[in-house]
C-alpha cells in the first residue's frame, strides 16, 4: 500500500460512466466501488465507510436526490458530489443548499473530477481535515501492509530483553496530551481565520501510545537493548516520539498495539531523523522504513 487510499463510491446507472469514473479514481490511488442505483449505494454505504460518494441524479429504483438527502442526514456523512445528465439549476442549487459539496452537469472531465474528489476526501464533512480515527485507521493499515516482510526480524530485536521493561513516566503522557491539545487548538484557530499556515499537517494524527523500541542496524539486526518510548503522533511516512533521554541518529524497531485494528500489534522500523530537547524530554522524529 502506498500513499493514503481514500475510499470512494460511484453511483450511476450507466456502466460506461461507472467504468470511466472508476479508472480515474483508481488512477489517483483511491479505492473506488461502484453501484448502479441509489438503493444499491445505500446498502454498500451501510456495509463500508466511504470518504466521498459521487452520484448521478436520475436513476431507477432510488434516485440521486433521495440518496444524497439520506446520506446527509447521517451522523457522519460523506462528502457528496452530484452529477446530472440534465442542467436543472434550481434542483442543483437545492442540493448545494442541503449540504452537497459539488454539482456538475455531464459531460464532465473525469480527470478533473477525480482530482476534486481526492481533495474532498482529505477533508471531513465540514471541510476540515479528515476525522482523526479514519486517518489513524488508514495509517495503521498502511504500516501493517507494508511491514509484513520485516516483522519477524523486528520482533527478534524487540524481544531481546530478558527483563520486563519500565513504562515511560506519567509526566511524558501528560506532556504529550497537553501539547496535542495545544496543537489542535492552534489548528482550529488557523482554520477559523482562513489561514493556510496550519501548524500541523492534515496528514498527521495524534496517537498517544507506548511503544517498545529497540536499536537496530539498517539491515534490521539487533544493535542494543530494548526500552519503552512514548508515541506523540503518526503520519503515512513517519512518527513523532517522546523520551526521557536522547536517541542518537540511527535506526529503531518499534512495536505498539494498534488503536483502530483489533488484536493487532504494529511492528515497524524507523530511521531517526531528529532528536531535540523539549521541556524535560526529547522530541524524536522518525521516518518509516517500509517494505515495498
Amino acid at each position: 500500500m502506498g500513499q493514503t487510499r481514500y475510499r470512494t463510491l460511484i453511483v450511476d446507472s450507466e456502466p460506461t460512466v461507472r467504468d470511466v469514473a472508476h479508472r480515474a479514481m483508481t488512477g489517483r490511488n483511491m479505492q473506488c466501488d461502484r453501484a448502479s442505483n441509489g438503493a444499491e449505494a445505500l446498502a454498500m454505504f451501510d456495509a463500508h465507510s466511504y470518504d466521498v460518494v459521487v452520484t448521478e441524479l436520475w436513476m431507477p429504483e432510488f434516485h440521486g436526490h433521495a440518496l444524497a438527502c439520506n446520506l446527509l442526514d447521517r451522523p457522519d456523512p460523506p462528502r457528496i458530489v452530484v452529477l446530472s445528465g440534465l442542467d436543472e439549476p434550481r434542483l442543483l442549487a437545492d442540493l448545494r443548499a442541503r449540504g452537497v459539496d459539488d454539482t456538475y452537469v455531464k459531460p464532465v472531465d473525469f480527470g478533473f473530477l477525480a482530482e476534486r474528489v481526492e481533495q474532498l476526501a482529505g477533508e471531513g464533512a465540514d471541510g476540515r481535515p479528515a476525522a482523526p480515527q479514519k486517518l489513524l485507521l488508514r495509517i495503521e493499515e498502511s504500516i501493517l501492509e507494508r511491514s509484513k516482510a520485516s516483522e519477524a526480524l523486528l520482533k527478534e530485536a524487540l524481544d531481546a530483553s530478558p527483563a520486563p521493561l519500565a513504562d515511560p513516566p506519567p509526566a511524558i503522557s501528560e506532556f504529550a496530551s497537553r501539547t496535542a491539545a495545544a496543537d489542535a487548538a492552534a489548528d482550529a484557530e488557523a482554520q477559523r481565520d482562513g489561514s493556510t499556515q496550519v501548524r500541523r499537517s492534515a496528514k498527521r494524527v495524534t496517537c498517544l501510545a507506548t511503544a517498545v523500541a529497540a536499536p537496530i542496524t539498517r539491515a534490521l539486526e539487533p544493535a542494543g537493548d530494548p526500552f519503552k518510548i512514548a508515541i506523540r503522533d503518526l503520519s503515512q511516512s513517519g512518527i513523532r516520539l517522546l523520551n526521557t533521554r536522547a536517541v542518537s541518529e540511527g535506526y529503531l524497531a518499534l512495536a505498539w498495539p494498534a488503536e483502530c485494528i483489533a488484536s493487532t500489534t504494529l511492528c515497524v522500523a524507523i530511521r531517526v531523523t531528529r532528536c531535540q530537547p523539549i521541556a524535560r524530554f526529547y522530541d524524536i522524529g522518525g521516518q518509516f522504513l517500509l517494505d515495498g
